[in-house]
């Protein structure tokens, strides 16, 4: 099984948000709104991948559209409350604390304090290590202090 893995309806199944999720994408698409799926589905991806691309500890998955499977179920319930802002549901109490826990997951993540799995086929950045370079002193011949009028220049 990958570490990481793209975000599709099948995981709802699994989720078992498939009801709210349709019900959802059905009262959209009856209002003539876009089916918010596939916008919000990547919304959330995307800000995941930033998270993780910024807190410098972590790598990303070079597929762009994988997030890491320790994150999907939070994933899951964010894009459920993105679909539901968008058609004009409000959310339950229950909801709203699930929003404030993804924040704090959020900001964890971009600290790395958060534990994420490696990626599956992580991007290579080509740029090689820097490494620092050593600097020896040399001992050499030592300058002559001999002072002559053409260095004094006019003192």
């Amino acid at each position: 099984m990958p570490n990481w893995t793209e975000i599709t309806l099948d995981l709802l199944n699994a989720a078992n948000m498939t009801g709210i999720v349709e019900a959802l994408r059905e009262e959209a698409t009856s209002r003539g709104m876009a089916d918010p799926w596939p916008e919000t589905c990547a919304q959330v991806t995307d800000e995941l991948r930033a998270c993780i691309g910024f807190s410098g500890k972590y790598q990303l998955d070079a597929d762009t559209a994988a997030i890491p499977r320790g994150l999907l179920r939070f994933a899951l319930g964010r894009i459920v409350r993105e679909i539901s802002r968008r058609v004009g549901r409000s959310l339950s109490a229950d909801e709203k604390d699930d929003d404030k826990l993804f924040e704090k997951r959020l900001d964890q993540i971009r600290v790395g304090q958060w534990p994420i799995e490696p990626p599956d086929n992580p991007i290579v950045t080509g740029i090689a290590p820097v490494q620092a370079s050593v600097l020896t002193p040399s001992i050499g011949k030592a300058k002559s202090l001999r002072h002559i009028r053409r260095e004094e220049d006019g003192i």
